[in-house]
């Protein structure tokens, strides 16, 4: 398929949840910090979607590429310098999933339909030019989701996409495409 139109809207349809591992709960948030970094590590990232396909608030077909593709861009602040490892898994949610993000995690998430080209690990790194150590840096990373699609249909029922971006032993953001979608067979038009 060709290229549809994308989302004009995209900054005003997500929303970002910071996951605290303590409480085992998320809450809306603008992005996860850290107020005593290790070496290398971010002081804080944020994360939001920067493209998407105006066809996905449309039925969707299954095994149909998205394009434009989604687009995630990583934000991460630091001193000095920063290396780190950030995985993104895109997940299919229900409307009661969605209803219930405070409490919904990748690692009990119950897919109905699932998703496949869904995962992009990446490498974030940067160092402050010499002699500015001490400076708040930032680093921009984009991630795209070029191969994604459905491979299952969703029987007309509402679907929602989040981003689970999650940074060993530094913290995990889910990022939420606030506009649903519906997926159907190839056959149905």
């Amino acid at each position: 398929g060709g290229t549809d139109t994308p989302d004009a809207g995209v900054a005003q349809h997500q929303t970002l949840w910071l996951f605290d591992p303590v409480k085992k709960r998320s809450s809306r948030s603008d992005g996860w910090s850290n107020p005593s970094p290790s070496p290398g590590q971010p002081l804080a990232v944020t994360a939001k979607l920067v493209a998407a396909p105006q066809s996905f608030n449309y039925p969707c077909k299954m095994k149909k590429i998205f394009k434009p593709a989604f687009q995630v861009q990583i934000s991460a602040t630091y001193k000095g310098f920063t290396d780190f490892t950030c995985k993104i898994k895109s997940f299919l949610l229900t409307e009661n999933q969605v209803s219930t993000m405070d409490i919904w995690h990748p690692e009990v998430h119950c897919a109905e339909e699932s998703l496949d080209c869904h995962i992009v690990t990446e490498q974030i790194g940067a160092r402050a030019p010499e002699g500015d150590n001490d400076a708040h840096q930032t680093v921009v990373k984009t991630v795209e989701f070029t191969q994604m699609k459905f491979i299952a249909p969703t029987r007309m029922k509402q679907r929602y996409l989040v981003f689970a971006i999650e940074m060993p032993s530094l913290g995990s953001l889910w990022l939420q495409y606030t506009k649903p979608t519906v997926v159907v067979s190839r056959n149905v038009d």
